[in-house]
């Protein structure tokens, strides 16, 4: 089930693998405009996205896994605080940790999680 979880957040499109962010003050090159397509029907759906709500701060090393200070010196003001968090359990030891956490702000994702 952790997997699940990790393949849902690794999906997003401004998802980092490795936290290094490289601030160098250029603009990003703009996405390119995609031909027409044969199809009748074309939309703009626009998200207007607020707050903190990042791959980082959805899934999450718990307090008590030895990563979470890693996680805690990178997010500094961003860090999840152990209140902050729902633990759930992994049973698949290929991973590092034994309890990851969801924010607490979402627990539907804790319920999707443990219902499978």
């Amino acid at each position: 089930k952790i997997m699940v979880a990790q393949q849902l957040i690794a999906t997003s499109p401004e998802f980092h693998t490795t936290n290094l962010v490289n601030r160098d003050g250029s603009p990003r090159e703009p996405t390119p405009i995609p031909p027409r397509t044969a199809d009748p029907y074309q939309a703009i759906v626009v998200l207007l996205l607020r707050g903190g709500f990042d791959s980082f701060n959805v899934l999450a090393p718990h307090s008590t896994c030895s990563l979470y200070r890693s996680f805690r010196n990178n997010r500094e003001l961003l860090v999840l605080q152990p209140d902050e968090m729902l633990s759930i359990t992994n049973d698949d030891p290929d991973q590092p940790c034994e309890t990851f956490s969801v924010n607490s702000a979402i627990p539907i994702m804790k319920e999707m999680y443990d219902n499978g």
